[in-house]
């Protein structure tokens, strides 16, 4: 028996639950929401168009339609349409409804190449899709919400739901890399836009679906109660990529001299999590708008609450340094993330608590300093870099307080130019 789509939300059939279940790691045309539109090729639909007018022995399209099919003059002229080119994009539930009506397998579509928007399917287990989701982790947003749409010839208002993920940082060169990265997961198009906060890189909404489908998290990036993904975890290429990104878009590095006189190197980052549910709302109001308060000034009540909510995806990144890299130094020697700040959002009474990860033992900055390697274009991992190589190269000779400011303008100015 078939089954019809009745809504623009149902994109998915009962007869099709079987397809779905066979290909979790895929994610299909079909799946994507019904008010959704699609590129479609006029020749490859007419060629499929043709094979059912054969099957049938229809004359032409009129006769297959309207008498074998038996179906309204709308549903034709919709066959002219896209067959003759006229119409070049088609919403998923139109689509769907076609193939139901032509007796054409979902998958068959997907395989002929009629769809030419991107391509079909997205395999989910793509590296690149993990690596888009780290960089959505540390300094994106993923959100839905709904939105309305007008149908001029008609004069109606639909609504839809539109996720969309968005990547925020001043270094045009790591726009260019996420550009890169969505293109290699099939999105056509993906734009970089000049914002008040630097630049954003805008994804486009089958890309952003498919990083929902990953379990990527919706909404504020300090809402950190999740973890990393067992992707990530279990192959070291991805962990590598994950932290090396962590490093660049949420953490810092410096070249602090010692009171000895030698040159030491800080490498640490920084995360926030979302205490406002945990916090008593007199207490949210005692803090003003935009205000940063360190550890060391709050009340003693605050304090305790937020050592007691340290960010659950910090606590299993230093983890898994542990315990990739405990052969190579003492577990012990890994220092724990600790509070460093608490901020009320500017745009509510949300209260955010920053923790920060940060060392300057020399054996822990050698292993870090292997993250620095994978290639990802970025202007702060060239100065990491090359912060790294002054610091091997200067650590064990004594420096005045002049020649270490000279040392330190050398660095800026050579990162600069490379």
């Amino acid at each position: 028996m078939e089954c019809r789509i009745t809504t623009a939300d149902a994109s998915v059939t009962e007869q099709k639950r079987d397809l779905l279940a066979g290909s979790s790691d895929l994610y299909h045309w079909w799946e994507e929401p019904g008010s959704t539109h699609r590129r479609v090729s006029a020749p490859i639909f007419e060629f499929l168009l043709r094979e059912r007018l054969g099957k049938a022995r229809a004359r032409n399209l009129r006769e297959f339609v309207l008498h074998r099919l038996r179906l309204e003059r709308k549903d034709y002229l919709r066959y002219w349409r896209i067959a003759s080119g006229r119409q070049r994009f088609v919403e998923t539930v139109n689509l769907i409804r076609i193939c139901n009506q032509l007796g054409l397998d979902y998958s068959r579509l997907e395989k002929s190449g009629v769809l030419t928007d991107r391509m079909w399917p997205i395999d989910l287990g793509r590296p690149e899709l993990t690596m888009l989701k780290s960089h959505i982790l540390n300094e994106g947003t993923l959100n839905s919400r709904y939105v309305k749409s007008l149908y001029v010839p008609t004069r109606k208002i639909s609504v839809s739901r539109a996720t969309q993920a968005q990547f925020y940082n001043n270094d045009r060169l790591l726009h260019r890399h996420i550009r890169q990265l969505a293109k290699s997961c099939g999105s056509p198009k993906c734009r970089t836009v000049k914002s008040k906060i630097g630049y954003t890189t805008i994804l486009d909404g089958t890309t952003s679906r498919a990083l929902v489908r990953i379990r990527t998290p919706m909404g504020r990036r300090s809402n950190q109660s999740f973890s990393l993904d067992p992707s990530v975890t279990n192959c070291r290429r991805l962990w590598m990529y994950h932290f090396c990104s962590t490093l660049i878009e949420e953490g810092y590095c410096s070249l602090p001299l010692r009171k000895s006189g030698r040159l030491a190197m800080e490498i640490g980052y920084f995360r926030g999590i979302d205490i406002t549910d945990v916090v008593p709302a007199s207490t949210v109001r005692s803090l003003a708008c935009g205000s940063r308060t360190v550890i060391g000034d709050l009340p003693a009540e605050l304090l305790r609450v937020v050592r007691e909510t340290p960010p659950p995806l910090m606590a299993q990144e230093i983890d898994c340094l542990r315990m990739l890299h405990s052969r190579a130094v003492n577990p012990g020697l890994w220092p724990k993330p600790h509070p460093y700040e608490v901020r009320r959002c500017l745009d509510g009474d949300r209260l955010i608590a920053s923790w920060r990860f940060v060392t300057s033992r020399y054996e822990l900055i050698t292993i870090l300093s292997a993250y620095l390697e994978v290639s990802i274009p970025s202007w702060k991992r060239r100065y990491m870099q090359e912060a790294y190589r002054v610091y091997r190269n200067s650590c064990t000779k004594r420096l005045a307080r002049p020649d270490w400011r000279r040392l330190l303008k050398r660095l800026d100015r050579r990162t600069r130019r490379l």
